[in-house]
Protein backbone atom coordinates (compact mmCIF):
# COMPACT_ATOMS: atom_id res chain seq x y z
CA UNK A 1 0.00 0.00 0.00
CA UNK A 2 2.88 2.33 0.79
CA UNK A 3 4.39 1.95 -2.68
CA UNK A 4 1.07 2.79 -4.38
CA UNK A 5 0.73 5.81 -2.08
CA UNK A 6 4.34 6.93 -2.88
CA UNK A 7 3.77 6.57 -6.62
CA UNK A 8 0.62 8.69 -6.31
CA UNK A 9 2.56 11.42 -4.51
CA UNK A 10 5.28 11.41 -7.17
CA UNK A 11 2.66 11.69 -9.93
CA UNK A 12 0.87 14.45 -8.02
CA UNK A 13 4.15 16.30 -7.44
CA UNK A 14 5.08 15.96 -11.12
CA UNK A 15 1.67 17.27 -12.24
CA UNK A 16 1.78 20.22 -9.86
CA UNK A 17 5.27 21.17 -11.10
CA UNK A 18 4.12 20.95 -14.72
CA UNK A 19 1.10 23.13 -13.98
CA UNK A 20 3.27 25.62 -12.10
CA UNK A 21 5.61 26.10 -15.07
CA UNK A 22 2.72 26.17 -17.52
CA UNK A 23 0.82 28.49 -15.21
CA UNK A 24 3.66 31.03 -15.10
CA UNK A 25 3.51 31.31 -18.88
CA UNK A 26 -0.27 31.63 -18.79
CA UNK A 27 -0.19 34.27 -16.05
CA UNK A 28 2.47 36.21 -17.95
CA UNK A 29 0.02 36.64 -20.85
CA UNK A 30 -3.09 37.27 -18.75
CA UNK A 31 -2.23 40.92 -18.22
CA UNK A 32 -1.46 41.66 -21.89
CA UNK A 33 -3.45 44.43 -23.52
CA UNK A 34 -3.71 44.68 -27.32
CA UNK A 35 -4.95 47.74 -29.16
CA UNK A 36 -4.91 49.31 -32.62
CA UNK A 37 -3.80 52.88 -33.13
CA UNK A 38 -3.03 55.26 -36.01
CA UNK A 39 0.24 57.16 -35.75
CA UNK A 40 -0.02 60.26 -37.97
CA UNK A 41 2.95 62.01 -39.54
CA UNK A 42 2.50 65.29 -41.38
CA UNK A 43 4.57 66.64 -44.26
CA UNK A 44 3.97 70.30 -45.20
CA UNK A 45 4.92 70.62 -48.86
CA UNK A 46 5.37 74.09 -50.38
CA UNK A 47 7.37 74.10 -53.61
CA UNK A 48 7.00 77.61 -55.04
CA UNK A 49 9.71 77.53 -57.70
CA UNK A 50 7.92 77.65 -61.06
CA UNK A 51 8.90 74.78 -63.37
CA UNK A 52 7.31 73.02 -66.35
CA UNK A 53 9.77 70.11 -66.05
CA UNK A 54 9.80 67.44 -63.33
CA UNK A 55 11.14 68.55 -59.95
CA UNK A 56 12.72 66.05 -57.54
CA UNK A 57 11.43 66.41 -53.99
CA UNK A 58 12.79 65.08 -50.70
CA UNK A 59 11.78 65.74 -47.10
CA UNK A 60 12.00 64.03 -43.73
CA UNK A 61 9.98 64.09 -40.54
CA UNK A 62 10.18 62.37 -37.18
CA UNK A 63 7.28 60.19 -36.10
CA UNK A 64 7.11 60.15 -32.30
CA UNK A 65 4.81 57.34 -31.17
CA UNK A 66 4.58 58.88 -27.70
CA UNK A 67 2.52 61.74 -29.17
CA UNK A 68 -0.34 59.21 -29.19
CA UNK A 69 -1.75 59.11 -25.61
CA UNK A 70 -2.54 55.37 -25.67
CA UNK A 71 1.05 54.55 -26.69
CA UNK A 72 2.49 56.95 -24.09
CA UNK A 73 0.39 55.23 -21.41
CA UNK A 74 2.18 51.90 -22.09
CA UNK A 75 5.56 53.26 -23.26
CA UNK A 76 7.68 51.10 -20.92
CA UNK A 77 5.42 48.06 -21.22
CA UNK A 78 5.27 47.54 -25.00
CA UNK A 79 6.07 43.94 -25.89
CA UNK A 80 5.20 43.85 -29.57
CA UNK A 81 4.24 46.20 -32.41
CA UNK A 82 2.96 45.24 -35.82
CA UNK A 83 2.70 47.78 -38.65
CA UNK A 84 -0.45 46.69 -40.50
CA UNK A 85 -0.69 49.29 -43.26
CA UNK A 86 0.11 52.85 -44.26
CA UNK A 87 -2.50 55.25 -45.56
CA UNK A 88 -2.26 58.89 -46.58
CA UNK A 89 -4.50 61.90 -47.02
CA UNK A 90 -3.83 65.09 -48.96
CA UNK A 91 -5.34 68.35 -47.72
CA UNK A 92 -4.92 72.07 -48.46
CA UNK A 93 -3.93 71.35 -52.08
CA UNK A 94 -3.00 74.42 -54.11
CA UNK A 95 -1.49 74.56 -57.62
CA UNK A 96 -2.24 76.49 -60.82
CA UNK A 97 -2.80 73.23 -62.73
CA UNK A 98 -2.78 69.49 -62.34
CA UNK A 99 0.35 68.15 -60.64
CA UNK A 100 1.36 64.49 -60.35
CA UNK A 101 3.70 63.06 -57.71
CA UNK A 102 5.55 60.09 -59.20
CA UNK A 103 8.05 57.53 -57.92
CA UNK A 104 6.96 58.44 -54.39
CA UNK A 105 8.43 56.56 -51.45
CA UNK A 106 8.18 56.57 -47.70
CA UNK A 107 11.37 55.10 -46.25
CA UNK A 108 13.56 54.94 -43.15
CA UNK A 109 17.33 55.05 -42.97
CA UNK A 110 18.73 51.53 -42.72
CA UNK A 111 15.39 49.85 -43.47
CA UNK A 112 14.79 50.94 -47.03
CA UNK A 113 11.37 51.57 -48.48
CA UNK A 114 8.27 51.16 -46.32
CA UNK A 115 5.78 51.95 -49.10
CA UNK A 116 5.75 53.44 -52.56
CA UNK A 117 3.41 54.79 -55.21
CA UNK A 118 4.25 55.04 -58.89
CA UNK A 119 2.00 57.99 -59.68
CA UNK A 120 -0.43 60.03 -57.58
CA UNK A 121 -2.48 62.82 -59.12
CA UNK A 122 -2.34 65.50 -56.45
CA UNK A 123 -5.58 66.94 -55.15
CA UNK A 124 -7.39 66.89 -51.84
CA UNK A 125 -7.66 63.16 -51.20
CA UNK A 126 -9.40 61.18 -48.49
CA UNK A 127 -7.56 58.47 -46.55
CA UNK A 128 -6.02 56.17 -49.21
CA UNK A 129 -4.00 52.99 -48.62
CA UNK A 130 -0.49 52.57 -50.02
CA UNK A 131 -0.57 49.03 -51.36
CA UNK A 132 3.02 48.64 -52.57
CA UNK A 133 4.73 47.89 -49.28
CA UNK A 134 7.90 46.22 -48.01
CA UNK A 135 7.52 43.61 -45.21
CA UNK A 136 11.17 43.99 -44.14
CA UNK A 137 10.70 47.73 -43.80
CA UNK A 138 7.47 47.18 -41.80
CA UNK A 139 9.38 44.94 -39.37
CA UNK A 140 12.23 47.44 -38.99
CA UNK A 141 9.70 50.22 -38.37
CA UNK A 142 8.10 48.15 -35.58
CA UNK A 143 11.47 47.31 -34.01
CA UNK A 144 12.58 50.94 -34.00
CA UNK A 145 9.30 52.12 -32.46
CA UNK A 146 9.66 49.49 -29.72
CA UNK A 147 13.28 50.48 -29.05
CA UNK A 148 13.25 54.25 -29.54
CA UNK A 149 9.53 55.17 -29.60
CA UNK A 150 10.28 57.26 -32.69
CA UNK A 151 11.45 56.86 -36.25
CA UNK A 152 12.68 59.23 -38.97
CA UNK A 153 10.63 58.91 -42.16
CA UNK A 154 11.80 60.17 -45.55
CA UNK A 155 9.39 61.24 -48.30
CA UNK A 156 10.89 61.26 -51.80
CA UNK A 157 9.47 61.60 -55.29
CA UNK A 158 9.06 63.81 -58.31
CA UNK A 159 6.50 66.55 -59.03
CA UNK A 160 5.45 66.79 -62.68
CA UNK A 161 5.39 70.60 -62.42
CA UNK A 162 5.58 73.28 -59.76
CA UNK A 163 4.52 75.41 -57.94
CA UNK A 164 2.50 73.18 -55.65
CA UNK A 165 1.57 73.25 -51.99
CA UNK A 166 -0.33 70.76 -49.84
CA UNK A 167 -0.27 68.82 -46.61
CA UNK A 168 0.38 65.09 -46.84
CA UNK A 169 -0.48 63.15 -43.71
CA UNK A 170 0.78 59.57 -43.58
CA UNK A 171 -1.03 57.30 -41.11
CA UNK A 172 0.86 54.30 -39.76
CA UNK A 173 -1.76 51.78 -38.60
CA UNK A 174 -0.24 49.61 -35.87
CA UNK A 175 -1.32 46.92 -33.44
CA UNK A 176 0.40 47.16 -30.07
CA UNK A 177 0.68 44.48 -27.43
CA UNK A 178 1.70 45.70 -23.99
CA UNK A 179 2.02 44.30 -20.49
CA UNK A 180 -0.69 46.10 -18.52
CA UNK A 181 0.58 45.22 -15.03
CA UNK A 182 4.35 45.50 -15.38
Amino acid sequence: MKSLHSKGLVVLLFLSMALTFQGCELFDKVDDVTFDVELPLEFLIDEQMESDVPVIYSDMAILDALDEPEVAKYKDKIREIKLNKITYAITNYSAPGTVTFSNGTLSMAGAGTLASASSIPLMNTPDTELTTTNATGFNEFANQIIDDKQVTINLDGTFSTTPVAFTLTAYFHVTIKADALK
